[in-house]
């Protein structure tokens, strides 16, 4: 998975799949023709009946053409994606296979392009913090130790490094595991096939004799506060049931800032929630993200609250709004309580120096991309951009201005290049910026965004269905609303730390597994738990939101265990009118978040096996 987004041609570094007609001349040919390994992958993705599975979204289409050895930047693949979905169903087979057929594998030459692009000093070798920033360009963190455990396996000369045949190994052992695991995958459907008409066929004869199943009496759980193996009270029966949440509502006592905050120094950013327009049916939001650097011991007073929707001329939107600090990939405070105002939260928290991690999300339910009318608005006309298309554009520019001051410097602009394209924004295509637009003090302020985006227009290999994926990447609907993003406004104040750093990451690789990991390990630590099964459920509720966590007994099967949740009896808990299915897994895991839309909200439900 890591690897499936570590290289590109077209990012700084290097490309994101190295060549399966590569390996295949490595390895004698193994795996048959191109086509036939790029069908089997499809089929293992979707199912064996190829013509009626499809990629369902972007996220998967893009993986899975990467799987195949390919290296389209993220706007070709876009531009493959808008022309097989257009009808908005998913991409089939045989979509899939003319994108495979126009889309050339990787050759050594461009891997050996990738080993430059990543030999930061030039000197041959890949080190072990070359080796870890590579890793860490996919999007997940990835500690020393577990680089350099990785490093190890494939250092055949133990130089602590990697040379260019060592690169090699490491990427194209990652295709072998790929083949590998589509090989398994499809052994596993044949498995699965062979189970279910034994079991079919055992139903069918005691469906025979006319036996019915006895009753099982149903078991009640208790509220406990023990980790997974623990004492906690629970009925190990499979059709036990356990109740989880006080039932009370939770006591909501506002953050007050502190009374000498006019002397404390202050940074003030706006930030963004984006729903992945080409991942809506999995609800995955994107965030914008921060580092925190203290250079010094601090208090700190942080607040979030919503931008006022007069400030953005097309977001028509709503989101909840939370935000927690970690720091090497553990919470060290998470904010549970409002603000001084209604509509702001806010923590406090004494930090020590060094960086932290200041992670905004949501669950972003009520973001959308659905428009109201049947055909879409015109963004260009002619080449030319509509008064509408220059509304979106200009809360688009709004929302990359974190500073609120104008004009977007490169960071920002840098932002506006991770979400239309997924790349870095280099000095060659800066000082080709340079050259493009006017700029004032290594700026763009409006006018000079409005035409860059004419020149883009009138390029001849750029169409206005490219100009508006840019749109529809920053949330903007056919309608010319943006119905898909929600912005925010974060103050960080700090008491003695006068020189402290808030810096923008790319909201594309928000640290999504850092924030699940550690606000599971939070409801685990803080709330409270109940047995069920080999299952261990933790809860946590506080005036902003009730976590869900889960984790097995390590003693446990695998395969995570399916659970329903029914929350019906809850009162002012959003989203709970219907029956939810959660997977747990051997290590604990967030498995739901539920916001309240009412103050005096309480939860309760009950969990049993599916």
């Amino acid at each position: 998975h890591r690897m499936s987004s570590l290289y590109s041609k077209n990012s700084s570094s290097g490309v994101k799949r190295s060549s399966f007609d590569a390996q295949r001349r490595d390895s004698g040919g193994e795996g048959g023709s191109d086509s036939e390994f790029c069908e089997q992958a499809f089929l293992s993705a979707v199912g064996r009946d190829g013509s009626k599975g499809r990629l369902r979204t972007f996220d998967e289409f893009a993986a899975l053409v990467q799987q195949t050895g390919r290296n389209p930047s993220q706007r070709a693949l876009r531009q493959y994606w808008d022309r097989h979905n257009s009808r908005r169903t998913g991409v089939d087979l045989q979509s899939f296979l003319e994108v495979c057929r126009q889309e050339p594998v990787t050759t050594r030459d461009e891997l050996l392009d990738a080993f430059h692009a990543v030999d930061l000093n030039s000197d041959g070798y890949l080190s072990l913090d070359e080796f870890v920033q590579m890793l860490s360009s996919g999007g997940e963190p990835i500690t020393k130790l577990e680089a350099r455990e990785l490093l190890q396996q494939y250092d055949k000369n133990g130089d602590g490094k990697l040379d260019y045949e060592e690169f090699i190994d490491f990427v194209l052992g990652d295709i072998k595991r790929s083949r590998k695991s589509i090989e398994d995958s499809r052994r596993l459907d044949s498995k699965r096939d062979r189970d279910w008409d034994r079991d079919r066929d055992r139903d069918s004869d005691r469906d025979s004799r006319d036996e019915s199943p006895k009753p099982v009496p149903r078991g009640r759980g208790k509220k406990a506060s023990t980790s997974a193996g623990g004492s906690s009270a629970a009925a190990t029966a499979s059709s036990s049931e356990v109740q989880i949440g006080s039932g009370r509502t939770p006591r909501a006592q506002a953050v007050k800032p502190p009374a000498d905050l006019k002397k404390w120094t202050q940074r003030r950013v706006t930030g963004f929630y984006l729903l992945d327009s080409e991942n809506n049916s999995q609800r995955q939001v994107l965030s914008s993200h921060y580092t925190l650097n203290l250079s010094s011991s601090t208090n700190v007073y942080i607040t979030m609250q919503s931008m006022p929707q007069d400030k953005l001329q097309t977001m028509q939107s709503e989101c909840d709004i939370g935000f927690a600090l970690f720091r090497d990939g553990k919470p060290v405070a998470v904010c549970e309580s409002p603000a001084g105002n209604k509509s702001a939260i806010g923590l406090k928290a004494d930090l020590g120096p060094g960086d932290y991690e200041l992670l905004p999300y949501c669950i972003g339910d009520k973001l959308h991309m659905e428009a109201t009318s049947s055909k879409a608005k015109s963004a260009t006309r002619n080449k030319k951009i509509t008064a509408a298309g220059k509304a979106a554009l200009e809360d688009i520019f709004k929302l990359c201005d974190t500073n609120q001051d104008g004009v977007l410097d490169r960071a920002e602009l840098q932002v506006y290049n991770y979400i239309t394209s997924n790349e870095e924004l280099t000095d060659e295509l800066w000082n080709a910026l340079r050259n493009m637009v006017k700029l004032s003090n290594d700026a763009l302020d409006f006018e000079g965004f409005i035409d860059l985006s004419v020149q883009e227009l009138e390029e001849d290999n750029w169409s206005e269905e490219n100009f508006w994926i840019n749109l529809k990447s920053f949330g903007v609907n056919q309608d010319l609303l943006m119905t898909g993003a929600f912005a925010y406004e974060l103050e960080v104040n700090c008491s003695e730390c006068r020189n402290f750093e808030l810096i923008a990451g790319n909201p594309m690789r928000f640290p999504v597994s850092v924030l699940s990991k550690g606000l599971a390990n939070y409801t685990k630590e803080k709330g409270s738990s109940a047995q069920l099964g080999d299952c261990t459920l933790h809860w946590l509720e506080t005036p902003l939101r009730v976590y869900i966590a889960g984790e097995k007994d390590n003693s446990s099967q695998a395969m995570p265990t399916r659970l329903l949740l029914d929350a019906r009896a809850s009162h002012g808990v959003a989203d709970v009118g219907e029956t939810k299915q959660i997977f747990v897994k051997r290590s604990c895991g967030l498995l739901l978040q539920l916001v309240p839309d009412v103050p005096g909200f309480t939860f309760s439900a009950t969990v049993r096996p599916d």
